[in-house]
């Protein structure tokens, strides 16, 4: 499974199971982003059949997706990476749960 949540910490990514399996090798893995390294959240397009995991180096890109349905697609400042790509449960409600935190960040 792969879910991603704001918490009072930033958003809290974390995959479980086969996702964290095929994404780093053991049966869980999480990260957390500070709030002020995100940029902006939007819903993206399936990433096809050919997409698996990978992770790039620091500044590089995650991606977390499964072959079909939407995404969430995360813009970061490059810290730890400048796009996170994650197929999470419901990518509409994920992306306006980091968009709103972002409204309120920026009050």
């Amino acid at each position: 499974m792969i879910d991603a949540q704001v918490t009072s910490q930033g958003l809290k990514v974390v995959l479980t199971g086969r996702d964290a399996w095929l994404f780093a090798l053991r049966p869980r893995w999480e990260i957390v982003v500070p709030l002020e390294h995100v940029r902006k959240a939007k819903v993206g397009k399936p990433v096809g059949l050919a997409v698996k995991r990978h992770s790039g180096a620091k500044g590089g890109t995650m991606m977390a997706a499964r072959r079909t349905g939407p995404t969430a697609v995360i813009d970061l400042d490059g810290d730890p990476y400048l796009r996170m790509t994650l197929s999470v449960p419901d990518p509409q409600d994920t992306v306006a749960a980091i968009t709103g935190a972002l409204r309120l960040r920026n009050r």
